[in-house]
């Protein structure tokens, strides 16, 4: 896991050296190869390789079909990624194309943000921090302002806490406890999705299966630390829910967790007309039908 900031020099060549904890971290998990691609606010994201994998599957798991905005997003990250090779005593080479679009100098300032680092002109670090940079040169800002138009802001939101916060910031420390733990069908995954990240960019942590399975977890060990390590339970109500048996599994041990707290756990999230569960009934519910949406997002932050 990388945390905390280190100033760092870098040759004209775009050459530098990781900072030994960092170096350290990695040569013990094994990794000699990182990814290097832009990253937002002109910096640049490097990646161990194996965490950039888990982004790749991430991205690739997705409906882009219908989504202008995931499609900018893996236009921006995918393609101007490159791979390189740690060297002797952690000498890592910025690409020059890279390097030339982040108009890195000599002094920088390197991130660690769990999953991956993040490379930065320290004076545009420190500029970023004291007011909001107007962006210009970036074709990718330029184009989200041409589809988006008044709501440009919000798709960038969104792009900056689908990439972010949602999908990789758990990766690592997966026994991070959550706000919010998400019990949906898998016949309404995109609707579970795209709650989970108006949540996420709401600053709310959520716990979706998506994003917090790996390759050989257990699914019910999983599926019992989320809801356990979780603050609430919500469980999206449609038709497929209401008769899927896993749904049905999760939903009986978060009522149970509820009674051993003595307080409000479960909350119910209607998405379409369905058969609510006995159980459920007494419960004020958050309508999110169609149109509702917006409201019940707002209504259901309250909450929290």
């Amino acid at each position: 896991m990388f945390i905390g900031a280190h100033k760092i020099a870098i040759a004209r060549n775009g050459n530098f050296r990781l900072p030994n904890a960092i170096w350290q971290e990695l040569t013990e998990k094994g990794e000699k190869c990182l990814v290097i691609t832009r990253g937002f606010d002109d910096c640049i994201f490097i990646y161990p390789e194996s965490n950039w994998i888990a982004v790749e599957e991430k991205l690739k798991d997705m409906d882009h079909s219908n989504k202008v905005e995931l499609r900018l997003l893996c236009r921006y990250i995918i393609s101007n990624s490159c791979d390189i090779t740690i060297g002797k005593d952690g000498l890592v080479c910025i690409p020059e194309i890279l390097y030339s679009w982040a108009s890195m100098g000599k002094d920088a300032l390197l991130l660690g943000l769990v999953d991956r680092l993040e490379l930065w002109r320290i004076d545009r670090f420190e500029s970023l921090a004291i007011k909001k940079k107007e962006h210009t040169k970036d074709p990718v800002r330029i184009e989200i302002k041409e589809l988006f138009g008044e709501q440009s802001n919000d798709a960038k939101k969104l792009l900056r806490g689908m990439y972010a916060v949602s999908f990789f910031t758990h990766l690592l420390d997966r026994k991070a406890h959550r706000h919010l733990f998400i019990c949906y069908s898998s016949k309404d995954k995109s609707f579970a999705q795209k709650l989970a990240l108006d949540l996420t960019n709401n600053g709310i942590t959520v716990w979706l299966d998506q994003w917090e399975m790996l390759p050989g977890d257990s699914l019910y060990e999983k599926i019992q630390s989320g809801i356990r390590d979780s603050s609430w339970f919500a469980i999206i109500l449609t038709p497929h829910s209401v008769n899927s048996k896993w749904c049905k599994r999760e939903l009986h041990q978060a009522l149970e967790e509820e009674f051993q707290r003595k307080g409000v756990y479960v909350i119910p999230v209607l998405r379409c007309d369905c058969t609510i569960p006995g159980f459920l009934k007494e419960k004020v519910y958050v309508d999110m039908r169609s149109s509702k949406y917006r409201d019940g997002l707002d209504y259901l932050l309250k909450r929290f």
